[in-house]
């Protein structure tokens, strides 16, 4: 893993945190078969591949929007927490080295 080669390297942590993010986001959205993109933007597509309707109801678009929001930042602690942790054992093996 290049985090232990470079530990203090910016754009390795900011690609890190990213690419963790990313792929919790897509585990969950796989996992309830909810897409975050969909919510965020009040569409949902039950019939025929490709056909996009917007969703009407104020309360169901609030409820995706909640949902979405509640995705994103568990995600994003998931992510930073792991992040984190591989910076502080990278960090502590160079140390030791």
């Amino acid at each position: 893993m290049l985090t232990f080669y470079f530990p203090f390297s910016v754009l390795l942590w900011v690609s890190l945190l990213l690419t963790t993010f990313s792929a919790l986001v897509l585990y969950n959205e796989i996992k309830s078969g909810f897409c975050v993109i969909f919510g965020f933007f009040s569409l949902h597509n039950f019939k025929e591949l490709g056909n996009l309707e917007e969703v009407e109801n104020p309360k169901y678009r609030k409820a995706d929007l909640n949902r979405v929001f509640k995705i994103a930042m568990a995600s994003m602690v998931i992510a930073l927490v792991y992040t984190i942790g591989i910076h502080i054992i990278s960090s502590s093996l160079l140390h030791h080295a």
